[in-house]
């Protein structure tokens, strides 16, 4: 079993084949795929510094702290100057496709297993491999976003007669073969709803967890009316709805809240702490912090669209003091809302069991609200509802709708700041600014790139700017040893020039 399940562990694409003896004598009964699914979750939790670092560090709301330089050998500074290289060690992503692999065997052994298990019934086996079908759907979204063109592995690396060395598929055909996966074939209809338990049904793929990520393509597709399809799948369940004002910082200290559709399950007693507590903690290392833009954003202290007073219970959540003249990030090292206080309410030596949400209903809402009114026909009204419901749960004013619906690029802002102000430091900035400046033929690449420059000290803004007028430089190379190891493969176009 520990030579099965740490096989993987390997670059992907060094992956040396099973002995297809122990193989044979492994898949036996219901027990050894479950023990696979949960090495594929626990696999994917691993992850959390990953998702978090993609989904923030080249966006607009993270910094580098003092000794940032410390961390991962200084790797993450350079990619969030703008410095990167092929031969950087974060591009490896060999980590996401170990999740992939896992996914794969419980696809091609589930029905080996409902033969040789009498106990394991069509429905259960339908069930899984749906579930694991929308874990490795997931894996594909977050690597098109970062790489864009990636090899789109659905087989079990596992014989001499599997092609180890797969070339790139385009990133768009990736994600209509997820949506042809899951929903064309009704798949996505066979993954549970429940699963026994809150903790568990949090944790791993539901049905509903699998309408969010379809909604999420669709929205990075902008096909807007096949994500409203199935948010409305979402909306439709009662299990799912926004928490009370008092309990919004609980989504991220208590954790598995009705509002959460699917959250990494993190634990100091267990085997798998939450990394992002020592990544934001900013207490003598000052790895990362807010940057003035989030400062801005939270405490009004120039824009004048939010302020302090106003925007209580989402800043006091989301960002905490620090003696060093800054912010820290305290939505992962904090027990409650830290009120007024200057030092917050910071989690004990067992800090590691913040888990880490990938989608909850918040973020649906505005997802909605984002489609609403970028469809041919803008339905403002119905959208600034989903908008404004957010923001009073936060006790802030809502949005007047004159303003709100003078222009399709006007709500489209709006809803942008909202996502940043809601979902901080979850992982999504990246991921929504790149949405926002690839939208009708990159109309808002300048805006982008202006929202990144802000983050820059001004002795880089020019360098900056010119790296991030190519459209290709915003996705990551692909790692030197995966081109060198792989015949097949082709660096991502930026790249080859700036290696």
């Amino acid at each position: 079993m520990l030579i099965f399940l740490t096989f993987s562990c390997d670059d992907f694409l060094e992956q040396y084949p099973m002995d297809g003896l122990v193989l044979e004598e492994y898949w036996q009964n219901k027990e050894d795929l479950y023990s696979v699914l949960d090495g594929a979750y626990a696999a994917f939790s691993e992850l959390d510094s990953r998702l978090f670092l993609n989904g923030e560090m080249r966006g607009d709301m993270l910094v580098a702290g003092a000794n940032v330089s410390n961390y991962q050998k200084g790797v993450i500074e350079l990619i969030m100057e703008s410095n990167i290289l092929a031969s950087n060690a974060f591009c490896d992503w060999a980590d996401f496709y170990k999740v992939i692999n896992y996914c794969n065997y419980i696809i091609k052994y589930a029905p080996i297993i409902k033969e040789r298990d009498n106990t394991f019934s069509e429905y259960y086996m339908q069930a899984a491999i749906a579930e694991a079908t929308a874990l490795r759907s997931l894996i594909y979204f977050y690597l098109v976003r970062i790489y864009k063109d990636v090899p789109y592995v659905t087989w079990a690396t596992e014989s001499d007669a599997v092609d180890l060395f797969p070339a790139k598929t385009d990133g768009d055909t990736i994600l209509y073969s997820i949506i042809d996966d899951l929903v064309t074939s009704s798949m996505i209809e066979k993954i549970p709803d429940y699963y026994g338990s809150i903790d568990e049904t949090k944790g791993r793929f539901t049905r509903y967890a699998a309408y969010a990520l379809i909604a999420d393509i669709a929205l990075w597709q902008y096909d807007y009316d096949l994500a409203i399809e199935y948010i409305e799948k979402i909306e439709e369940s009662p299990d799912y709805f926004l928490v009370s004002n008092n309990d919004w910082y609980n989504l991220f200290a208590q954790g598995n809240l009705y509002e959460s559709l699917f959250e990494l399950q993190m634990s100091t007693s267990g085997s798998n702490p939450n990394r992002l507590f020592g990544l934001t903690v900013n207490t003598t290392l000052q790895y990362f912090k807010a940057s003035e833009y989030a400062e801005d954003l939270f405490l009004g202290t120039s824009s004048g669209s939010q302020n302090e007073s106003l925007e209580k219970t989402r800043k006091e959540g989301t960002l905490l003091k620090d003696d060093f003249g800054g912010y820290k990030v305290y939505k992962y090292i904090g027990t409650k809302s830290s009120g007024k206080s200057n030092v917050g309410y910071l989690r004990s030596d067992d800090y590691g069991d913040a888990n880490f949400i990938i989608y909850r209903y918040a973020d649906i809402m505005l997802m909605k609200a984002e489609a609403l009114t970028q469809k041919a026909v803008p339905e403002y009204e119905e959208a600034l509802e989903l908008i404004n419901t957010i923001r009073v749960r936060a006790n802030v004013l809502p949005i007047d709708l004159d303003d709100f619906s003078s222009s399709q690029k006007e709500a489209e802002e709006y809803i942008l700041e909202e996502r940043a102000l809601e979902l901080a430091y979850e992982g999504k900035r990246w991921f929504d600014l790149l949405r926002y400046a690839r939208r009708n033929d990159y109309a808002n690449k300048d805006e982008f790139i202006s929202l990144i420059l802000e983050n820059v000290s001004p002795s880089q803004r020019l360098i900056m700017a010119s790296r991030l007028k190519n459209v290709e430089g915003w996705y990551l190379p692909i790692y030197q040893d995966e081109i060198d190891n792989n015949p097949n493969l082709t660096q991502n176009p930026y790249y080859v020039t700036v290696n």
